[in-house]
């Protein structure tokens, strides 16, 4: 539970892979820098968690306790393997049926998703799942904090996802140049599947708070097939059909998720619902106000760069397209 020490070892290790990057490039190393940054952050990492730890490994027991253990993280690594693999699937497809330009729009726009809404979720995921765990064996009070923090995290995290997707537009041209701008459009699209990742996420945090990392592996097994599916529906379409697609697997498997997660201990639909029902509605409407000022223009199967008008912040309407 030491998150602070935790984030000044990871902020402190990524400036230092950042400015080793950017010496190396300027003495001429060229991508050889990308290669070494994240070697050298990751060994910073090491390096500052082994000073702040006492812990030091010794000697291998293998007891009852640790053979649980192994199974436990076997569990966890499994989930792993299989939700990467599906968050995988959709540039997969596009790189097998269309050209490098389609699928290094969609890249980008993945890109700019996962470091910022992607990225806040994955954090979180790793508090909740340690605070909640201090409740295992007090279900009522489990139930009563998790409906709590899922209500504060859809409140802040539910808006962000529908401002971004109606600003994507504008925000991709500013962080990656006027060549991009159809990433945007694309990204408009999927910063809608923040909305639902807040619910569907959150999974985890009952999974192992409750020691059922077994369930957790096999709700992995289920997204995989839910978008392999889900990508080979949208792939006619195009990058934005995949988009599209990826967007409602996340919708459907919202709410699923966690009655599969929480069926041990009680919890359901009803306190998903209550939990961030208002903060659902209050951010669909206000993407919807938003939009209302923006030009409306179509996506294209492919989004050409070519095809692309500058708009205003609502210049495509992905609530529409949904």
């Amino acid at each position: 539970m030491q998150f602070a020490r935790i984030a000044k070892i990871n902020i402190l290790s990524t400036l230092v892979g950042i400015a080793i990057a950017i010496f190396m490039a300027l003495c001429g190393y060229g991508y050889w820098a990308l290669v070494v940054r994240p070697i050298a952050t990751s060994l910073c990492i090491a390096t500052g968690t082994w000073f702040v730890c006492p812990w030091r490994p010794g000697f291998p027991v293998f007891d009852s306790e640790v053979k649980s253990m192994v199974r436990f993280g076997l569990h966890v690594v499994g989930f792993s393997v299989t939700y990467t693999v599906a968050r995988s699937t959709d540039r997969i497809g596009l790189g097998l049926f269309y050209p490098p330009d389609v699928v290094g729009y969609y890249q980008n726009a993945i890109g700019l998703y996962d470091n910022s809404i992607f990225s806040t979720l994955i954090q979180l995921h790793t508090v909740g799942s340690a605070a909640l765990s201090k409740l295992q064996s007090n279900p009522v009070a489990l139930r009563q904090k998790y409906e709590a923090a899922l209500s504060v995290l859809a409140f802040f995290a539910m808006p962000t996802a529908a401002i971004l997707s109606v600003t994507a537009q504008d925000l991709t041209v500013i962080l990656l140049g006027e060549k991009w701008r159809a990433a945007g459009l694309l990204l408009s699209i999927i910063a809608l599947r923040g909305i639902f990742q807040v619910v569907e996420g959150s999974q985890g945090w009952l999974h192992l708070s409750i020691g059922r990392a077994d369930r957790w592996r096999n709700w992995g097994i289920v997204s995989v097939v839910v978008q392999v599916v889900a990508v080979l529906g949208g792939l006619p379409f195009g990058a934005a059909g995949v988009a599209v697609a990826v967007v409602m697997s996340s919708l459907l498997m919202a709410v699923p998720s966690i009655s599969y997660a929480g069926r041990p201990i009680g919890i359901g639909v009803a306190l998903v619902i209550r939990a961030v029902g208002q903060q659902l509605i209050g951010s669909a409407r206000s993407a919807l106000r938003l939009e209302a000022g923006g030009c409306k223009q179509p996506l294209s199967p492919i989004v050409p760069a070519s095809s692309v008008s500058v708009c205003r912040p609502a210049s495509v309407s992905p609530f529409t397209l949904l």
